[in-house]
Parts: C-alpha cells; sequence; structure tokens
C-alpha cells in the first residue's frame, strides 16, 4: 500500500472530518468575518451619515439659525438627500425614523411618513441609543447598525440585506461540493492554498476597511479575484469614493454658506471676549464705507458714539457672561467718511464653542428707516396738529366699532379724553339719541361697514357728553379703506351746530317777520291815509267850536281814539320793513334812563342801572330805540306784578366768530334788561317776538316783534335768555359808532297862516280832499294832481304861464303810476329850485330817512297833523 495511499486511507477520515470540520469552520467564521465585515462598512456608513448630519447641525449652531424653522427643515432636508446618496454595497441604504416611529429618510418614497412604532424592532432601538440589530422589513431580512442624533430626535439606520452580506458564503457551497468529490487528497492539498487564497483578500478587505474608517478616503482596497471578495472590495472603493465626495460636496456647502454670509446687506462681526474685532464680512465696505482689513483687530468700542458707548460697553460685558443669543441693541457707528450710521444688532455669545470661540454680531443699517420713521413721526405730528386745529371733533374706530383715535375737539364735545376713549366701543363715547323721539340712534360704524359707503346722522341728532350736556351735531361717517380696498375701519366726523341751529331759526324768524311785515306795511300804509281823512277833519272840525261846546269833548274823544290808531298803525310801520330808522349819533345811558323812568311812573318796581363809564356811542334812531326800551320795561314791569328790581346794564363789547352771534364782527354796545319775574317756558322763549303772540290777557302781540324789527333795521341783534322761577333777561346788541354825539337844540315854533300856491300829489282822492281844506285854511291856494306824471304836467304849465308852484306836497308810493321818488328828479330837471316835499308812512323806502339825498327839501308823515303840515311848509318857504 502506497503511503500516499496510507496517508490518503489514514488521512483520508481525517482530512474529511478535517474538511468538514474546516468548511464548518469556514463557514462560521466566514460568517462572522462578514458580519464583523458588514458591521465595520454599516458602522463607517453610519459614522459618515451622522458626521454630515453633525456638521449640518453645527452650521446652524455657528451662525445662530438653530431656532429658525426654515433653516433646521432645510439643513435636515439636504442631511437627508446626502443619506441617500451614501452606498452599502448593491442594495444596502440608510435611512432615519423619527422618535415617534415615523420614516422621514428611505430611498423608497413610498414608505416615507410610514408609522413603524410597532414594530418590534423600533421598541428595540428605542431602548438603547446606539447599536446593532436584525431585523425583517416587508418580508427581507436586514443586518443594521443605528444611532440615536439627539438634537433632531432621529434614529439613523445604516442597512444591508443579509442576502448581500451572506451571498458570498452561501455561494461557495459549489467549491465545498467540488471538493468533496475531488476527494480528501485534493482536498487536503487544495486546502492550504484554497485557505490562503480565501483568507488574502479577507485581509486586504480588514485593512482596507480600517484605513477607509479611520478616515484615509483616499485608500483603494485592490483584489485581483472576480469573486464575492472582489464585490466586496468594489463596495469598500465605493464607499471611499462616496464618502470623498459627501466630503467634498459638504467643503463646497460651506464655502456656499460662506458666500451667503459674505454677500448679504447685514454686517456680521465677529469679536473677541474684550471686543476686538476678529472677521467682518464684506458688507462693511458698502455700509460703513471700511475695508474688512481695515477694522480687524481693532477695538469695536473705539468706533461707537460717545452717547452710546456706555450703553453698549455695559450690554457686552453682561452678555459675554452669558452664552446664546442676546436680545436687540441700537448704535451709532463711525463711518470711514466722518458721519454717524444707527444700526441695529443681535448678537450671539459662542465663545464656548470650539470652532468659532467668538462672539458674533448680526448688524443691520437702521439709519434710512429712522429717517423714515422720523419722517413718519413728523407726519403723524402733523397730522395731529391738524386733528387738534381743526374745529370738527374726528373719531376713528376699528371695524368692530372700538375707538382708535379721538382728536381735541371730539374730546370737548363728547366729555372723552383720548386716554379713557380708545379700545371703547363707539356708542359709549358717542352716545347720540334722537332729539324728538328720544330714541337711540343707529349706530353709524354698523351702518357704514354694511354698505361700505359714507353715511351722515339725521337732522335732528343729539350728542349727549359725558356729563350730560347735549348738543345738535352734523356728522358723516366713511369707512377707511387699506391698499387692497378692504375696508378696515370707520371715520367719523362731526361738529356742534347748535348755534348754527340758532342762527337759522334766527333767520327764519326774520324772513318770518319781513313777510308778515311786507302785509302789515301795507295794511298799514292804506290805514294811514283813513287816519290822515280822520285827523285832518277832525283838526277842522275843532277848528269851527269852542272848547265849551259838547261837541268839543266828542272831538277830543275822536282824536285820541285816532291817536291810539295811530300809535298802532306807527308799531305796525316800524315793525314793517319800511320802517327804516332815522338815525343820529347818540349816547345811550341818557335815551336808556329817560325811556326807563318814564315806563315806570307810578309802578311798585325799582330800576337799577350799571354803564361802562367809557361806553361806546350809537347812531341809531332814538324815537325807535326808545320804542325799544319802553317795551322791554314796560315787559319787565308787568313781569314782576308784586314788585321787585329791574337790572339794566349797558357795557362795550367786541364780536368775532368765536361767539357765535348772527352779527358782523365788529364793536357793539350790549345792552341787558333782567327781570326778577316767573320766566318763560322755553316753548314760549322760541316765539315771544312772533307777531301777536302774548302771554298777556290785554296786549296785541305786536311790541317785542317791533323791537325785534327795530333792532334789526340797526344792524343788531335781540336774544332773550329764561329760567321758570327765576327770571328772564333781554340782551340787545347795537352797532357801536366812531362818529361824536350829536346835541340837537329843539326850537318850537307855531303853525301859522301861510299863502302861495301848493300842488298836492296823492292818488288817494280822500287825502287830496283833507289837505287840500287843511292847506286852504292856513291860507294857501291849493291844486290837486292824481300822479306824479300829472304833477309834472302842472308844474310844467304853471312855469309857463308864470303862476309858478311855492311848494309840491308829493305822496312817494302812488300805484300803478309815476311817485314821488321818481317824479321829482322830473321837477328838478325844470325848476332846479323846486320845494318838494315827501309825504308818506313809513315805507320800504329809504327816501322818509334821507329825503335830502333824493332832491326833497322836507318831509311830512301821514296822517297829516296840521301843525305838523304848517311847520313842514314854514321851514321851506320862509
Amino acid at each position: 500500500m502506497k503511503i500516499y495511499t496510507k496517508i490518503l486511507i489514514t488521512t483520508l477520515p481525517l482530512v474529511v472530518l478535517s474538511l468538514i470540520s474546516a468548511m464548518g469552520m469556514t463557514y462560521y467564521f466566514s460568517h462572522n468575518a462578514l458580519t464583523d465585515l458588514a458591521e465595520t462598512l454599516l458602522k463607517a456608513r453610519l459614522k459618515e451619515a451622522l458626521k454630515n448630519t453633525s456638521e449640518r447641525d453645527d452650521i446652524l449652531h455657528r451662525y445662530g439659525l438653530e431656532s429658525i424653522e426654515p433653516s433646521v427643515k432645510q439643513a435636515q432636508l439636504d442631511a437627508g438627500k446626502e443619506m441617500l446618496s451614501i452606498d452599502i454595497g448593491k442594495q444596502g441604504y440608510i435611512f432615519v425614523v423619527d422618535s415617534q416611529g415615523i420614516i422621514v429618510v428611505h430611498p423608497d418614497n413610498a414608505v416615507v411618513g410610514m408609522d413603524v412604532s410597532r414594530e418590534v424592532w423600533f421598541r428595540e432601538i428605542t431602548q438603547n441609543p446606539t447599536g446593532q440589530i436584525s431585523y425583517s422589513f416587508r418580508g427581507i431580512s436586514h443586518i443594521a447598525m443605528y444611532e440615536f442624533f439627539q438634537n433632531w430626535q432621529w434614529y439613523i439606520i445604516a442597512s444591508d440585506p443579509e442576502s448581500e452580506v451572506y451571498g458570498a458564503i452561501d455561494r461557495m457551497g459549489i467549491y465545498v461540493l467540488l471538493l468533496g468529490a475531488l476527494g480528501p487528497i485534493l482536498l487536503a492539498l487544495v486546502l492550504m492554498v484554497m485557505t490562503r487564497r480565501l483568507t488574502a483578500p479577507l485581509r486586504l478587505l480588514e485593512t482596507g476597511a480600517k484605513k477607509i474608517g479611520e478616515g484615509d478616503l483616499e485608500t483603494r482596497i485592490v483584489v485581483h479575484s472576480r469573486d464575492e471578495f472582489s464585490s466586496l472590495s468594489d463596495v469598500f472603493n465605493k464607499m471611499a469614493k462616496q464618502l470623498q465626495e459627501t466630503l467634498t460636496a459638504l467643503q463646497n456647502s460651506e464655502k456656499h454658506f460662506r458666500s451667503i454670509i459674505e454677500n448679504v446687506s447685514d454686517i456680521i462681526t465677529i469679536l473677541d471676549s474684550s471686543g476686538n474685532i476678529r472677521y467682518l464680512s464684506p458688507s462693511v465696505k458698502q455700509v460703513l464705507g471700511y475695508c474688512p482689513e481695515e477694522l480687524t483687530t481693532k477695538n469695536i468700542f473705539d468706533f461707537i458714539h460717545i452717547d452710546d458707548k456706555p450703553n453698549l460697553v455695559n450690554f457686552f460685558n453682561l452678555r459675554i457672561q452669558i452664552p446664546g443669543v442676546a436680545p436687540l441693541i441700537e448704535f451709532r457707528f463711525l463711518c470711514k467718511d466722518g458721519s454717524w450710521r444707527t444700526l441695529e444688532a443681535i448678537g450671539n455669545n459662542l465663545l464656548d464653542d470650539s470652532v468659532v470661540e467668538g462672539v458674533i454680531i448680526y448688524s443691520r443699517d437702521l439709519t434710512d428707516r429712522k429717517q423714515a420713521e422720523e419722517a413718519l413721526a413728523a407726519e403723524k405730528e402733523r397730522l395731529a396738529v391738524t386733528l387738534r386745529s381743526i374745529g370738527d371733533g374726528v373719531i376713528t374706530t376699528d371695524i368692530k366699532g372700538r375707538v382708535l383715535l379721538i382728536n381735541k375737539e371730539a374730546e370737548k364735545l363728547t366729555g372723552w379724553t383720548q386716554e379713557d376713549a380708545i379700545g371703547r366701543l363707539l356708542l359709549e363715547v358717542f352716545n347720540i339719541i334722537n332729539e324728538k323721539t328720544r330714541d337711540s340712534c343707529e349706530n353709524p360704524v354698523d351702518k357704514v361697514i354694511k354698505t361700505e359707503e359714507s353715511a351722515g346722522l339725521a337732522i335732528q341728532t343729539v350728542l349727549i357728553a359725558k356729563d350730560g350736556t347735549e348738543r345738535i351735531i352734523a356728522d358723516s361717517a366713511a369707512p377707511i379703506f387699506d391698499k387692497k380696498s378692504k375696508i378696515i375701519g370707520v371715520v367719523l366726523v362731526f361738529r356742534d351746530v347748535s348755534e348754527k341751529r340758532k342762527m337759522v331759526e334766527e333767520r327764519l324768524k326774520i324772513q318770518k317777520l319781513e313777510s308778515i311785515g311786507l302785509l302789515a306795511g301795507g295794511i298799514a300804509h292804506d290805514f294811514n291815509n283813513i287816519l290822515t281823512a280822520f285827523m285832518g277833519n277832525i283838526s277842522l272840525s275843532k277848528l269851527y267850536v269852542t272848547p265849551e261846546d259838547k261837541i268839543f269833548e266828542r272831538l277830543e274823544d275822536m282824536e285820541k281814539a285816532t291817536f291810539r290808531a295811530m300809535d298802532l298803525t306807527g308799531q305796525l310801520l316800524t315793525f314793517s320793513k319800511g320802517g327804516a330808522p332815522v338815525k343820529k349819533t347818540l349816547s345811550i345811558p341818557e335815551l336808556i334812563k329817560d325811556c326807563a323812568i318814564f315806563a315806570l311812573r307810578g309802578s311798585n318796581v325799582q330800576c337799577e342801572f350799571s354803564f361802562s363809564d367809557d361806553l361806546w356811542p350809537s347812531e341809531i334812531d332814538e324815537g325807535q330805540i326808545s320804542q325799544v326800551i319802553n317795551n322791554m320795561i314796560i315787559n319787565a314791569d308787568q313781569a314782576m306784578s308784586e314788585g321787585g328790581k329791574i337790572q339794566v346794564c349797558a357795557e362795550n363789547m367786541v364780536v368775532d366768530a368765536k361767539h357765535s352771534l348772527p352779527l358782523q364782527p365788529g364793536r357793539y354796545i350790549r345792552i341787558s334788561i333782567q327781570d326778577q319775574g316767573n320766566g318763560i317756558t322755553k316753548e314760549r322763549l322760541s316765539r315771544i317776538f312772533d307777531p301777536y303772540f302774548t302771554t298777556k290777557q290785554k296786549g296785541s302781540g305786536l311790541g317785542l316783534a317791533t323791537a325785534y324789527s327795530i333792532i334789526d333795521k340797526h344792524d343788531g341783534y335781540i336774544v332773550a335768555d329764561s329760567e321758570l322761577g327765576v327770571g328772564s333777561t333781554f340782551y340787545i346788541y347795537l352797532p357801536a359808532s366812531e362818529k361824536k354825539v350829536q346835541k340837537v337844540k329843539e326850537t318850537r315854533t307855531k303853525a301859522f297862516a301861510g299863502k302861495g300856491r301848493i300842488l298836492v300829489v296823492d292818488d288817494e282822492a280822500l287825502i287830496r280832499d283833507i289837505a287840500g281844506k287843511l292847506l286852504s285854511h292856513m291860507g294857501y291856494d291849493v291844486t290837486f294832481a292824481k300822479g306824479g306824471a300829472e304833477a309834472v304836467k302842472r308844474y310844467q304849465k304853471a312855469m309857463e304861464s308864470g303862476k309858478t308852484f311855492d311848494a309840491v306836497i308829493m305822496d312817494l308810493t302812488i300805484p300803478g303810476g309815476m311817485g314821488g321818488k321818481e317824479a321829482v328828479q322830473h321837477l328838478l330837471k325844470i325848476d332846479p329850485e323846486v320845494n318838494a316835499i315827501v309825504s308818506s308812512g313809513y315805507s320800504n323806502d329809504p327816501v322818509m330817512s334821507d329825503f335830502r339825498k333824493y332832491g326833497f327839501k322836507g318831509v311830512v308823515i301821514k296822517p297829516y297833523k296840521l301843525d305838523e303840515l304848517g311847520k313842514a311848509l314854514q321851514k321851506i318857504l320862509v
């Protein structure tokens, strides 16, 4: 038996046994080696992924972006993309599960977002933040290395299917069968060769894996065999290449971030703990004019404005003791050109950071914004000044009706200050009711919000102020729109129209009085003609009887009755528009005293006077103003049936726009007559100046209406104020005069007989008849004309015949014909020396008060009195 056979026989069982054992051990150790190799590979890939993720997170912390959600999301997205680009063999990959068990990164998008919190393997990895695990996912067994990334709450898992890890060993079974078929000897002979051949690539793989794991990414494992070891070497080489590419991408990413930092408009500064500048971004050139190297190594506090430096130094010293982000602070920084720029800065203390080791300051130029804010503040101040200066109240609200702004005038009208009003609902501050019904008015804000159009209040709206004061107001409310035409609030503009209402009522009163006055004037004018006939005939009749005759007494009664009728007619004429005053400059105190004393004769009422020492004179019609004072005193006397005192005062007063009186601005005399009577109700007070309105059992109701008309014709104003149980006060405003007081000496003349030719012009036959009788009685030769045209013809003929008229008495108004005003102009052309007398009651023409201006030499008022007619003729004929 050959030795080889012996050896074979003796060794074959051992060889076979050894082969079987070797095969089992080889399988076992290969399996373990591949497991270790896979773990090494997975650890390397996991380390690479963790390093990449940590670097991303470090970048966030380095630039203070860790609290900015979009930056964190972007960093996580970039880290996930880089994880997916890491190769682990042909089938391996890296995926991420968050702490809630949700897959956030996976090469298969279909499983991203999948909840694996109930998987056994997930519960296992949550028990330990790092380690190795075998698991089955979607029917495929995997080997995985994992580690928990605390900052992002991620489980980062490097996984490889077992089919790829152990595929080489599984395919080695065919070699084992081949060895068994060749025989124990061949197996024994080949065993060393195969073992060495198998272990050599493993050593190469192990050596290369260690170098790659140590960071030598330039290492490449060269395995010339075309087997699983070659595949594994390719996997390692790809891993190294991928890691190198990842590192390059990371470096490029850092360059990208640096490029962003160096090109932002904000200034990024890194300071040491003493405030020395270690780094400045290039934007400092654009903002402050310096090149970064000009300021590097210099102390930042040397460039801070002296007023801001103490505050900034204290702030910096405090913040360097506290890691993390500091609050905003403003300061002024010296520019290269010597100007100052206002910067707003936020700091991040990273002195403990091994990479930065400094304080990062992010500074933004606020100069332009500050200037804009100052301009806006100035504009707001101008708006505030405008709102304060305008005479209308202004309130703005939001769309819910809450007050946002209220100007000074609105504060005055509502009684609410801006501090108390802001934030309150509008109707708390702007309490408005209907004047007549006293019901609350609709909220103007609601109305505007509904319609999105301007709206106004009702005419009879009353504003109740905080103190209960009521004012009649007019207002309008308009919507406030933003740039997108969306309504964002309401502006309310309103004003107090109480005085304006009074002025309107006064104008209406004047218009009403004027309308009634026209009627009264017409009636009085016609009635005067009748009274003229009465008076003339009575005067003539008294000439034919003696006082002892019984008829003389009746004539006296008739004359008295005619005088009373004349007084009534006089009031009507004065009340009417035609009662133009015949003015002269007088001292008011003397006139008031004379009228008051005369009116109170025999009364139990006393009158007290108070006049300013320097009281201005006034240009007035003495008779008319006397009538006013007389009426006022009589009314005050009658209001105090049980006696009392009447206070009469007169003082100087300058009227301007703030007084809200229906008067032209200027100097006035204010006369006040105050009684202690029962007073007048508000309802009656508004009607006291109406014609024929009276509260007395006896009276015509024309006294106050006439007084109102007289004062109005004097360009003045009269108003009353009264309180029940206290009394009434009447205020009379008369324009002051710059002229000197006229003192007129009265001369009394007696009517006497005359002679000459008189032409009487009147459209009323009754007037012509009585005038003719009176003139004939005095000895005059009388000729009549019905109108102005006829008078001109008669006068012309008289001139031609040489029998001229010595005087012409002309009626001012000839209905349907030429009146005295026009006729006298024709007569003046015929005879410039014509003695013309105008005759009428008060009319709506100023001729009666200024007759000489129109060519007349005298005036006689109807109804005629014998002595007055004689005096008028005497003045022009003598």
